[in-house]
């Protein structure tokens, strides 16, 4: 296969991926902006319901009646490896990205609702597909790609069933961190009542309110705060699994360049390399537009994780440009 048919094979897959993300950001916004539901809006949504059926790959949990038939067949794969980072780091453009490449055989659902590796194995490929895929191309493996950096269950179960399996840990700046994570905050709460909430309304009251809570525990704007410390859950990670099995990215490479960021994420999981094709679109993108953070709030949040990123690269042995 040529450089180009690969591309457009990928540009194919990757838009059949990445379906259940679009209808995902439709639904949101139109939540958020509560707009009237009409006619067509209607035949809309029962469109897409039905759609939804019969989709290869999901982003949120899947119509029961597929699970129920894929837990017929028992023989079922684990992962590979695993791309894991915090809430709103990249990780489900990454994986649509990953799930694209064609030695690869995605689960059918991005986020299991189980944090049990063995709760996993009905989303996945059966052995025998899996050893089809090696026969006919080489190389066939299944990822596990998600926001579970600070699920610390996870690395316990999954380093006693698969002791070799390869960790990718994606990080992200926690500042733009910060900011993603209050504008999907915003997406997921009707406009009519953010405008009526001061400190969600914008984004320096939303810091404010979260800086002065971060001694609270538990509650959900102190852990807003916690998502950014990386360091106590990166090192469980490397604890967890043996030595030169674990390695970790700065995101904002992936979004630099996708195809030197995957180059070298091919190498450490034993991908062969493939081009991705320009211009492509990024998954689970936040709809709202016209949000932007201001120089004294992300100036206030660097210095608060100033201290805990320092712990990170002590923790990592490199440094990131945060």
């Amino acid at each position: 296969m040529n450089s180009r048919t690969q591309m457009d094979s990928i540009a194919r897959r990757r838009q059949r991926l990445i379906v259940d993300y679009q209808f995902f950001a439709r639904a949101r916004l139109e939540a958020h902006t509560g707009r009237t539901r009409t006619v067509g809006r209607l035949v809309s949504a029962w469109s897409t319901a039905v759609r939804r059926q019969f989709l290869s790959h999901f982003a949120a949990p899947p119509p029961r009646w597929r699970v129920w038939v894929r837990q017929i067949r028992k023989d079922r794969a684990l992962p590979d490896f695993c791309v894991i980072g915090p809430a709103k780091s990249g990780t489900s453009d990454l994986a649509i990205t990953i799930m694209s490449h064609p030695n690869v055989l995605y689960p059918l659902v991005k986020e299991p609702p189980s944090t049990d590796p063995l709760a996993w194995k009905q989303f996945y490929p059966t052995v025998k597909a899996v050893q089809r895929h090696a026969r006919k191309y080489g190389v066939a493996l299944c990822p596990f790609v998600g926001p579970f950096l600070h699920c610390l269950d996870i690395p316990i179960t999954l380093s006693a069933l698969r002791p070799e399996i390869k960790i990718a840990i994606i990080l992200r700046d926690p500042v733009d961190l910060m900011f993603s994570i209050w504008k999907w905050t915003v997406l997921h709460t009707e406009k009519q009542l953010v405008d009526r909430i001061p400190f969600l309304a914008t984004f320096p009251a939303y810091i404010e309110q979260t800086l002065e809570r971060i001694d609270d525990v538990p509650g959900p704007l102190a852990a807003t705060l916690h998502s950014g410390i990386y360091a106590p859950s990166v090192a469980r990670w490397l604890r967890a699994f043996e030595k030169g099995n674990v390695c970790v990215f700065d995101v904002a490479e992936y979004f630099r360049d996708r195809n030197v960021f995957l180059r070298r994420l091919e190498q450490f999981v034993g991908l062969p390399n493939i081009t991705l094709p320009p211009l492509l679109s990024i998954a689970n993108r936040n709809p709202l537009e016209g949000l932007s953070p201001d120089p004294a709030t992300s100036a206030k949040l660097r210095a608060f994780f100033e201290p805990y990123n320092r712990r990170l690269w002590n923790t990592i042995g490199t440094q990131f440009s945060w």
